[in-house]
């Protein structure tokens, strides 16, 4: 009876922490923000509608890591999402081989400030046809100045995104 009794406290126990952590990561999430760093005030849409059904739901997409091409889901159909994983891949873009006329969205994540402070020019992707958005998920702190520092870019069609997610 006293195992039984035990093993029942260990088990609250355990759900207890599952649930704190649960709830501490859920507020995590919750509070990174997604903010737009504004380029063009003429060309300003607020409607970010399609931007987060982009960035955040299952489209084709193509991932890139360590400056190659990882994996394509879904590779019968075209892909309109690129996530770049690292900061090199990010360079080795205009390199690589794959079929970038239909991307509407550039995923870069970021995970030292060293790569934020390396300047990046995405002004030579002119095979990106339909390129409508770059998001940066940033794994430090960072603020809007520094973004813009990080990306230059030629287009006025294009909005830029970006969030702070620090791993815990």
């Amino acid at each position: 009876m006293k195992t039984l009794v035990s093993k029942c406290s260990s088990l609250f126990v355990l759900l207890l922490c599952c649930s704190f952590y649960c709830t501490a990561q859920s507020n995590t999430q919750n509070n990174s923000v997604i903010q737009e760093i504004k380029l063009n005030a003429k060309n300003y849409n607020s409607n970010t509608a399609h931007f987060k059904d982009l960035a955040f739901k299952l489209h084709p997409t193509t991932y890139v890591d360590n400056q190659k091409i990882n994996k394509i889901l879904e590779p019968e159909l075209a892909s309109r999402k690129l996530v770049v994983n690292d900061y090199k891949s990010l360079q080795a873009l205009e390199r690589l081989n794959f079929n970038s006329e239909q991307i509407e969205l550039i995923y870069i994540t970021l995970n030292t400030t060293k790569e934020l402070s390396a300047l990046a020019s995405l002004s030579n992707l002119s095979s990106y046809k339909n390129l409508k958005y770059i998001f940066i998920k940033c794994c430090f702190n960072s603020n809007p100045s520094e973004i813009l520092k990080f990306v230059t870019i030629d287009s006025n069609n294009i909005r830029v995104f970006y969030k702070t997610e620090i791993p815990s």
